[in-house]
């Protein structure tokens, strides 16, 4: 095998984040739930045989949970987003090219290995070692075979993790296994479309002929199409597209009256998103803010309100500014409001930026630029909200229920592990 794709995935990332911290939750049923504790957004492998949905709510499985010796958790993202990073930073050293997927998944290309299951199991051991974190891996000629090969390692245990889609019976067989929902690529609606038509799984889907792909599906499926058959159409995307908008929102745990800590909550907001501006180097035309009330009450209630931004900015106390002015457009003090948020959107990147006639002071906007970087890299450094801007608060109210929560265990000194030596006599 000459040249293939690795597709690394964590297995049950949440949970084995959790896991890695606290080790009495290994074997044990455990499951992380969304904002407000509302819904189930992970489970390990134990809550699944016990029958717990994804996105199930948690009131109806909670006796359940309960009675198998199992544990909530709230879901505690600054932990995930670290070991993130620090997985992502592990699969670098195998391929300085790493093409991240997601937060728990990442593409590796290699252009030539003697052994691909040995190299996927030399990538399963380091991770395992360096994070704590368990993967699969899927080593194919194509992306989207790797991601199929990906899913069948993470199935099947005999596999140890590593499953390569080489020999065209292989391929046969593996493609027969996977049901057309579960081909990266097509999307629900199209999904549905295929089911329809007698097309069950993505070896049904091989066996079509490429003109009815070509006119009844986008050209993302014609290319997931070819990729089945194993002619690469995907290559890495190392660069990161620059998304056309930045959204930051919560739900509230108990209605919110008042513009004080509605103003409180929109700042905070407002903090994360220019962050985010600030790490993939882009500015913002627009600030947009929306509030809604709790819809299955009378009377509901939900207004979003746009500023144009002149210039385009990142700079988070001119941000807040702004997004305060629009909040008080739509504030009704008659309402308690059970979602608030902001979106960025009309983004540009922050290299080449477009000079207007209202930026006079060049000598303003470089301390505004320097100050946010000295603010990112002491949050980078010392945790999130470490340093803040005074409009976010300083009591933080925690607007969202998060009862079962774990500690920042990589992100904040006070929640750093202690362990204790016993005394031998």
């Amino acid at each position: 095998m000459n040249s293939f794709y690795a597709l690394v995935d964590c297995n049950n990332f949440y949970v084995s984040c959790e896991r890695v911290f606290n080790p009495r939750l290994r074997k044990r049923p455990v499951v992380v739930l969304s904002n407000n504790d509302g819904c189930v957004v992970a489970r390990s492998e134990e809550a699944r045989a016990l029958g717990i949905g994804m996105g199930e709510p948690f009131f109806q499985c909670k006796g359940l949970l309960q009675r198998h010796g199992g544990v909530a958790l709230s879901s505690n993202y600054t932990l995930y987003a670290d070991m993130s990073t620090r997985v992502m930073d592990v699969l670098s050293t195998f391929i300085p090219d790493v093409e991240i997927y997601s937060i728990d998944e990442a593409f590796l290309f290699f252009s030539y290995a003697a052994d691909p299951v040995a190299l996927g199991q030399e990538i399963r051991k380091k991770v395992k070692k360096w994070t704590g974190i368990p993967v699969s891996t899927g080593i194919a000629r194509t992306k989207t075979l790797a991601k199929a090969a990906a899913h069948i390692a993470k199935k099947t245990p005999y596999l140890d993790g590593v499953f390569v889609l080489e020999k065209q019976e292989e391929i046969k067989r593996a493609l027969k296994q996977i049901t057309i929902d579960d081909v990266w690529g097509i999307g629900r609606n199209y999904a549905k479309f295929l089911r329809s038509r007698g097309i069950f799984t993505a070896f049904d889907f091989i066996c079509l002929e490429k003109d009815f792909v070509q006119q009844h599906l986008t050209v993302r499926g014609v290319g997931t199409f070819l990729e089945l058959k194993g002619i690469p159409c995907f290559n890495m995307e190392i660069d990161e597209k620059r998304p056309k908008s930045i959204i930051t929102s919560r739900s509230f745990a108990s209605e919110v009256y008042s513009l004080t800590d509605l103003k409180q909550a929109i700042a905070t907001f407002i903090h994360i998103g220019a962050q985010k501006l600030r790490q993939k180097k882009l500015l913002t035309s627009y600030v947009h803010v929306f509030l809604k009330s709790n819809r299955f009450k009378e009377n509901y209630y939900s207004r979003h309100s746009t500023l144009q931004l002149i210039p385009s900015t990142n700079y988070t106390p001119f941000l807040i500014e702004k997004a305060h002015l629009a909040l008080e457009k739509i504030y009704s003090p008659d309402h308690g409001y059970k979602k608030a948020g902001i979106m960025f959107t009309g983004l540009e990147p922050q290299k080449g930026r477009k000079l207007t006639f209202f930026e006079l002071d060049k000598n303003k906007r470089q301390k505004q630029e320097q100050l946010m970087q000295v603010m990112d890299r002491i949050n980078a450094r010392w945790g999130r909200g470490t340093l803040t801007i005074a409009a976010t608060g300083l009591e933080k109210k925690c607007f969202s229920r998060r009862g079962y929560k774990s500690p920042d265990y990589t992100t904040r000194w006070e929640d750093l592990p202690v362990v204790r030596a016993g005394h031998i006599s």
